[in-house]
């Protein structure tokens, strides 16, 4: 009967769909392993049977075999210890260690696919300056040989949403070995968090604005930086947008920044998961800010079912998958358009679907469905 599984990540915990998968898996009868390299929060610990360090060190170095030796081993001895079924690695890093053990042991292999990793890495290859570039580009065809190795051995690929599955398919992979996971919040905690007005902070009860939110990418300084920060997501417009409207506000969860702070961006520290989802559930708008690129296009984000689940309008980029789940429930602006038409968009925002209609048609997005598929890979491997 296979029941231990171990679970690998590069992230450090907590890690949201990492954990909301392992309580899935252990409330169907399984024991759940991680491997993480760091818990920033102890109560992270409890989604799982027990939690192992190990230090990966940077992403990339992964990719290379030397740096990948005493990975294998540290792997193989938990393996041996916990008497390890299968393995699920939950990024590219982890996998290229993950499928190695697998092999070595004769464990079945998950690939849980966060990012798309090829499609990210050939994003940031682009946006290098100097010998940066040539360096990004070259880890990134490396994840790709990479990724189509680990493609092709993994029993299952877990994607993040159903406009992933063909990106693997021109890898030659069949779709019956891939299976889509959207990473939808959990009801418990949106209930938690809606009904813990203690935990909101003084900013939102006292300021009188309306409120965009948003989460703070990490602080930093000079050229790459900036480029950097503009891979993924672009705020531009909004700020331009707020510093007009004196009705408005843009609030940022996370690092500070100086230059926004300037134009009138107001910034509130990281906080616990719970505290956080209480605070942005009194905000007017929620923002999804997405750079058009190939990999945002079939990226799934969670603050966009965050946002919906707890009653708050979204501000989004149009992408098909965005698209495909909501509709015209979403209050559409691409990062290249006019500030005119955000300002727009905010003077008339009465005029789109309330935050308890957004919140109303969420309702459709269940976790529970979602972590079936996953009891039913392994139900299926047990067979």
């Amino acid at each position: 009967m296979m029941k231990n599984i171990l679970m690998t990540t590069h992230n450090d915990i907590p890690d949201a769909r990492v954990e909301k998968e392992s309580q899935s898996l252990r409330k169907n009868g399984y024991s759940v392993y991680l491997i993480t390299p760091n818990i920033k929060r102890e109560k992270a610990r409890d989604a799982f049977d027990e939690v192992f360090i190990y230090k990966h060190g940077p992403k990339h170095n992964y990719f290379f075999r030397p740096a990948i030796n005493d990975a294998i081993r540290f792997y193989s001895k938990i393996v041996k210890e916990k008497d390890i079924h299968a393995i699920h690695s939950h990024n590219l890093s982890t996998a290229n260690i993950g499928y190695r053990v697998a092999k070595k042991h004769n464990l079945k292999f998950i690939y849980d696919d966060h990012e798309t990793w090829f499609l990210w890495l050939k994003l940031r290859a682009k946006a290098g300056i100097g010998f940066r570039k040539i360096m990004r580009y070259y880890i990134a065809f490396r994840a790709r040989w990479i990724e189509r190795r680990i493609a092709k051995i993994a029993d299952k690929i877990i994607v993040t949403n159903i406009k992933c599955i063909p990106y693997y398919e021109k890898l030659r992979i069949s779709s019956n070995k891939i299976i889509s996971v959207e990473n939808i919040a959990l009801q418990n905690e949106i209930n938690e968090a809606l009904r813990s007005k203690e935990l909101i902070v003084d900013f939102f009860k006292n300021d009188e604005r309306k409120k965009i939110v948003h989460v703070s990418h990490r602080s930093g300084y000079g050229k790459q930086k900036k480029k950097d920060d503009q891979l993924d997501r672009q705020f531009d417009r909004i700020v331009e947008a707020q510093e007009k409207l004196e009705d408005w506000v843009l609030v940022l969860f996370g690092n500070k920044n100086v230059e926004l702070e300037k134009k009138g961006v107001v910034f509130i520290d990281f906080m616990p998961r719970i505290n956080y989802l209480a605070n942005i559930a009194q905000a007017d708008v929620g923002l999804n800010p997405l750079a058009i690129t190939e990999k945002t296009f079939i990226s799934s984000q969670n603050r966009v079912f965050e946002f919906a689940k707890l009653g708050v309008r979204i501000i989004s980029t149009k992408t098909p998958l965005l698209q495909h789940n909501f509709g015209d429930m979403l209050i559409w602006f691409n990062p290249d358009e006019p500030t005119e038409k955000i300002i727009d968009l905010l003077q008339n925002i009465d005029s789109f679907p309330t935050g308890k209609e957004l919140q109303d048609y969420s309702k459709k997005f269940d976790w529970e469905n979602e972590a079936q598929k996953i009891i039913n890979i392994y139900s299926n491997f047990s067979k």
